[in-house]
């Protein structure tokens, strides 16, 4: 170092060669690149002394030589107090601790599935576009039908007089479907018992359940499927006159349709209302054939009235549904597997729903994930609401709030199940949907924690 400064001087020491010479081993650092540096800018300013020209080069240079050197000393010190005579401030044990992994697990199975009953949403169906028969997915589906007939019209009709005997000597009602069966139609013709009109919801407010109505088995009435497409039902001439005398003011024949006892199958069925393009010809009717003073005619009357109801029926042990309208809650639970760590962090938890296409119907509807919440004290049951989305067959996952699988792997909440639900606060879910699922499972994805 002291040759250096006296060089930069641009002084003379007397007694000593006034020739600069490189002293590489008077710079002591720790650094091979800064004493690589600090010793090219000896040679440089040693090739300039040698071609000195005037003292402004030789300013300029050793200025320069001098600013290198002090920042090598600067770092040098630096680095020689770090690890040599203490440990790292921030502690060498974190810095080599490992980061921790990201495991996938493989698909959780749902364990202890079941369905539960919600209540019935109040809502008319009389001018919707469609009715519905059968019994399936835990759901029973019932239709009305009204006709209005004059028989004093069909007297005036034929050219006889209101003296003229009518013999009726068949009537047959012919309904359409909308689309084909699902199993085997069994159907069961009956004559309501009390007043109904299309405005009547069929619900209970007050229990929230569909409500009864009151009906009788009409004798002698079939009914039959003609291929895919119709529906056609045989009365007794004996049930027109009848219904005719009991209600002459009316002068209204009423049919009630629902599914025989313990058969299982779904109809739609056309509507008075229905939007089909070839809804004019399509309509439900009812075909009178009767004869006056020895001549046969036809006449066709057009439903006046229809509607449908939906009730619960079931639905079996293990069946997990969801619907709306008699809204069907599936719930069932996960059990999470010993070999998660204690502290690992749940980075991604999704709901796998595998559907049974032919056993459901929905169109656009939503559905809610709920947390189950049992308390210890009294037993009572909660729902905590998780994620709402909307439904989608072409989904095969839906994400679910992984707090709610984290607070259950933590041991914060206890892990009681999920459940889905239907919203009645939603409009679209003031229709009739339902699906049947198949093994629930529950995709999740955690990080461990850092290596101890």
């Amino acid at each position: 170092m002291t040759f250096c400064i006296g060089a930069m001087n641009g002084d003379t020491i007397p007694g000593r060669d006034t020739t600069p010479r490189l002293q590489s081993d008077s710079i002591n650092t720790q650094s091979a690149g800064i004493r690589t540096g600090t010793i090219q800018c000896i040679k440089r300013f040693r090739m300039k002394k040698t071609s000195f020209i005037g003292n402004g080069e030789v300013t300029r240079y050793r200025n320069m030589c001098s600013r290198q050197l002090c920042a090598a000393v600067l770092i040098t010190s630096l680095l020689s107090g770090c690890g040599d005579r203490q440990e790292n401030p921030v502690g060498s044990d974190l810095v080599s601790r490992g980061q921790g992994r990201v495991v996938e697990l493989p698909l959780l199975p749902s364990v202890g599935g079941s369905t539960r009953f919600e209540g019935t949403f109040s809502r008319g169906f009389g001018n919707d576009s469609r009715l519905m028969v059968g019994r399936t997915s835990g759901l029973v589906f019932r239709s009305l039908f009204r006709f209005r007939l004059d028989a004093d019209s069909l007297l005036l009709a034929a050219g006889g007089s209101r003296e003229s005997e009518l013999d009726v000597l068949s009537v047959r009602i012919r309904i359409w479907k909308r689309a084909t069966s699902r199993g085997s139609e069994v159907l069961e013709i009956r004559r309501p018992d009390q007043a109904w009109s299309e405005l009547d919801e069929f619900v209970d407010t007050l229990r929230h359940t569909a409500s009864d109505l009151a009906s009788t088995a009409i004798e002698g009435a079939t009914a039959a499927s003609l291929g895919d497409s119709l529906i056609q039902i045989d009365l007794p001439p004996a049930y027109l006159w009848s219904a005719v005398q009991e209600n002459p003011d009316a002068e209204a024949v009423d049919v009630l349709l629902e599914p025989a006892t313990g058969a299982r199958f779904f109809t739609s069925l056309v509507s008075r209302d229905d939007a089909l393009p070839e809804n004019v010809t399509r309509l439900p009717e009812m075909r009178l054939t009767f004869s006056i003073d020895g001549n046969t005619y036809t006449h066709v009357a057009v439903v006046s009235e229809d509607t449908y109801w939906a009730a619960r029926d079931g639905p079996e042990p293990g069946m997990l549904v969801l619907s709306t309208i008699v809204r069907l809650s599936p719930v069932f639970r996960f059990e999470l597997p010993d070999s998660i760590p204690r502290g690992a962090t749940v980075t991604s938890s999704e709901l796998r729903l595998n559907f049974d296409r032919s056993q459901s119907m929905f169109g656009d509807f939503v559905f809610s994930v709920e947390r189950i919440n049992v308390n210890q004290a009294s037993g009572d049951t909660t729902f905590s609401l998780v994620n709402t989305w909307r439904f989608d067959e072409q989904t095969v996952s839906y994400a679910v709030d992984q707090s709610m699988v984290q607070g259950w792997l933590s041991g914060t909440t206890r892990n009681m199940g999920m459940a889905l639900s239907t919203p009645i606060t939603d409009s679209r879910n003031w229709d009739i949907n339902w699906v049947v699922f198949h093994s629930p499972m529950l995709k999740l994805i955690y990080s461990t924690p850092p290596d101890p």
